[in-house]
């Protein structure tokens, strides 16, 4: 089955539509052009806004990774903190946890990005 998107009908009925009144095939190609027209300037903003929203889960993943870099370094210097205070052990594994926790946070978040998605 061959789908036929033109807007105008066959060469034949077009014949039998220019006997009934002559301004028809000319009515008929402005309203094709018109449609055209919008087509082309709807698929150009559904581009925009693919665009958009590529830029915009770029950026917050972006922001993502300078706010899990402040949770490290503020988390560095409250171990540092608890080890200048003599709670060696209790600073190492505070720090080691929390850096354990957002590496895997962000592998996960990479994995499940990597994963193909399938349409409904």
């Amino acid at each position: 089955m061959i789908f036929d998107d033109s807007l105008l009908p066959d060469p034949e009925q077009l014949a039998i539509y220019q006997t009934i009144d002559p301004t028809t095939i000319t009515w008929l190609k402005e309203r094709a052009e018109i449609e055209q027209s919008y087509r082309h300037t709807e698929n150009s903003s559904i581009r925009k806004r693919k665009y958009r929203l590529d830029l915009m889960k770029t950026s917050f993943e972006g922001i993502g990774l300078i706010f899990a870099f402040i949770v490290i370094l503020a988390v560095m210097y409250i171990s540092w903190d608890l080890v200048k205070s003599n709670y060696v052990l209790e600073g190492t594994i505070f720090s080691g946890t929390t850096i354990a926790i957002l590496i895997s946070l962000l592998v996960k978040s990479k994995i499940s990005k990597s994963k193909p998605k399938t349409e409904e």
